[in-house]
C-alpha cells in the first residue's frame, strides 16, 4: 500500500487553481466567488476540483459555494459514519469532537471519559487515535490533534450518532 499526502495549497495557489481551471475551460469567473470557494475547504484541493467541476457544470455563483460545501459535508458525513460503522467504536465520533478546535491527548481523553462515563485505557485512546490520524481524518499540530479537513469540521458537528450495529 503506498500512501499519498496532499498538502494544502496556500490561499493564492487555490486562487490559482481555481482561475486556471475556470480558463482551460473556458469559461469566465467572479474573483469574489472564488474567494469564498477557497475559504470555505481552505485549500484542500479535492474540494476545490469538486467546486470547480461542480460551477462549470451547473453554472458559478455564491449559492453554488454553499452548495458545494453542504454536499461535501454530506460526503465526509458518510465516510466517517461508514468509518466508524467498520470499526465497531462510536468513541471515534467522540475524539473527533474533542478535536473540533484542538485538543491534546490529555483534553481529549478527560472529553471522552465525560461522554461516556466510562474509563479510558491509554493504549485504547493511542489507538483511537492513531487511526483517525492514520486515515486523514485528524492530524497532530504541535501537542495538539486537530480535524484536518474543514469540511469534516462541518460534518461532525452534523453528526449526533453512528448506529454501530
Amino acid at each position: 500500500m503506498e500512501r499519498v499526502e496532499l498538502k494544502r495549497l496556500t490561499r493564492e495557489q487555490s486562487m490559482d487553481f481555481l482561475r486556471r481551471g475556470f480558463t482551460e475551460a473556458g469559461e469566465g469567473f467572479d474573483e469574489r466567488v472564488l474567494e469564498l470557494a477557497v475559504d470555505r475547504p481552505d485549500g484542500v484541493i479535492g474540494w476545490l476540483s469538486y467546486f470547480g467541476l461542480t460551477a462549470i457544470r451547473d453554472g458559478l455563483s455564491e449559492r453554488m459555494v454553499d452548495y458545494v460545501v453542504d454536499e461535501a459535508s454530506r460526503i465526509m458525513v458518510n465516510e466517517f459514519s461508514d468509518f466508524v460503522r467498520k470499526r465497531g467504536s462510536e468513541r471515534y465520533l467522540w475524539v473527533m469532537k474533542a478535536a473540533k478546535g484542538g485538543a491534546s491527548w490529555s483534553e481529549v481523553k478527560s472529553f471522552l471519559e465525560l461522554r461516556t462515563g466510562d474509563k479510558l485505557y491509554d493504549s485504547e485512546l493511542s489507538k483511537l487515535l492513531k487511526n483517525l490520524v492514520d486515515v486523514g481524518f485528524l492530524a497532530k499540530d504541535g501537542e495538539k490533534y486537530v480535524i484536518a479537513d474543514p469540511v469534516l469540521i462541518r460534518a461532525i458537528e452534523r453528526i449526533e450518532r453512528i448506529q454501530i450495529h
